[in-house]
């Protein structure tokens, strides 16, 4: 509604100017789990990418994907808060990465990262 961005703090000159308001619902884990998976550029690919330029894989397990979601979801971050998650998550293999290793991130590495 106009009145709650508003609230938010937007000026009612800028409100009369949108010409749709479209209220969006809250991302659940299945979402969280397409943006990290399935979106192009998505932050799994990029942290993928980054660990390839040492040339060794890292590689997330579905399960791994869905705790980071449930994480993120837990602590109510919402999508800009899965770069934490994954950040922290792959922060030892960040640092430990040499050519022809293969890391592999599973729900129980994420379990076992600094989050809990």
């Amino acid at each position: 509604m106009p009145e709650d961005l508003e609230a938010f703090g937007l000026i009612p000159e800028l409100i009369g100017r949108l010409a749709v308001i479209a209220p969006l619902d809250a991302l659940g884990v299945d979402e969280l789990f397409r943006i990290l998976h399935s979106t192009k550029n998505s932050l799994i690919q990029q942290f993928r990418k980054l660990v390839r330029f040492h040339r060794a894989e890292l590689m997330f397990t579905d399960a791994a994907v869905r705790e980071i979601a449930r994480i993120d979801l837990e602590r109510d971050m919402r999508a800009r808060g899965l770069r934490a998650v994954v950040e922290d998550v792959s922060e030892g293999v960040l640092f430990e990465v040499e050519a022809g290793v293969r890391f592999l991130i599973t729900d129980e590495t994420v379990r076992g990262s600094d989050y809990h």
